[in-house]
Parts: C-alpha cells; sequence; structure tokens
C-alpha cells in the first residue's frame, strides 16, 4: 500500500482561540472547515448531543488547511479532559490521518475480535462473515458520511462565491 502524504494531525486544546490566531493570522493559513455543537443536537447518544443543547454555537472542531489536502484539526477541550500539568508529561496528540491512492486496497478494517485493533499478534481471532463485513461497512459508511459533509459544505461556499460575483459584473 502506498501512502501519500498525512491529511491532518488531530490535536485537543484550552486555548482554541489563541490557536486560530496562530495559525490563521500569524501563518496565513485558512479554515476550511469550522463545526459547531448544534450540527448534534439530535444526534442521541453522540458525545456532543449533551453539549449541543447547553452550548449549539460553540466550535466542536475546525480544520484548517496547511497545503492541499492536508490539515491541522483542532478540538476544544473535552469536559472532563485534563490539562498537562508539566512538559513531558502527556501525550499531546489525538490521531493523524494518511490519505492513499485505492482505498479499497487499504487494509483499514478492523479484523481482530480480540485486540479490536489492527496491531495483533498470533493469540487474537479474526473476524469473520458477517462481523468483518458490518466493520468495513461502517468504515466506507463513515468515509462516505465525511465526504458528503465536505462536499455540502463546499457547494455552499462556491454558491455563496457566485451569488456575490454576479453583483460585480458590469
Amino acid at each position: 500500500m502506498k501512502f501519500n502524504n498525512i491529511m491532518h494531525v488531530s490535536f485537543f486544546t484550552d486555548q482554541m482561540d489563541a490557536m486560530r490566531d496562530f495559525y490563521e493570522n500569524k501563518l496565513g493559513l485558512k479554515a476550511k472547515m469550522i463545526v459547531r455543537y448544534e450540527a448534534y443536537k439530535n444526534k442521541e447518544g453522540h458525545p456532543w448531543t449533551k453539549v449541543a443543547k447547553e452550548r449549539p454555537l460553540d466550535i466542536c472542531l475546525i480544520y484548517i488547511e496547511i497545503a492541499n489536502g492536508q490539515f491541522i484539526e483542532l478540538f476544544p477541550k473535552a469536559d472532563g479532559q485534563k490539562e498537562h500539568p508539566e512538559y513531558n508529561q502527556h501525550l499531546g496528540y489525538s490521531h493523524f490521518s494518511l490519505t492513499v491512492d485505492d482505498i479499497f486496497k487499504t487494509n483499514n478494517q478492523q479484523y481482530m475480535e480480540t485486540t479490536r485493533s489492527t496491531l495483533y499478534d498470533e493469540d487474537d481471532i479474526p473476524l469473520q462473515g458477517h462481523e468483518a463485513l458490518n466493520d468495513t461497512m461502517k468504515d466506507l459508511m463513515l468515509d462516505l458520511a465525511g465526504a458528503i459533509g465536505v462536499a455540502c459544505i463546499e457547494y455552499v461556499k462556491l454558491e455563496k462565491k457566485q451569488k456575490s460575483q454576479k453583483g460585480t459584473n458590469w
């Protein structure tokens, strides 16, 4: 499998305004997607539903574009999330994501029943049959939902841009 690049790195912060100021104003990067908790207001069972009802206009995640298709993903500090009391005491990033040439050649399936991850040893039991298929389908549906979300946001932005340009034609 060929990895093309890192798609995003993800951080939790209790200084969202300062982080945005640094990346957007000091480095000149652009926020490509800003999601507010209100998007999760009716998603019962989701960890952000409670916050969505209490503070719907607060930001729950931001994608800041570093280069074409590469992002820094920022999350605000979660309720109960602990701070880093001293240098080098806790790990600091949440996760990273890679882009690949062919998603269907990528083994992104959670295929071990005992570890529930892709890191396994000889004692692990692989998922089989419907359980393996269900896991793969869940992964594909999450990928599709994310792609549709980004496509919708970009479509709305394009429509707004086209409408604003119509008023400037002589």
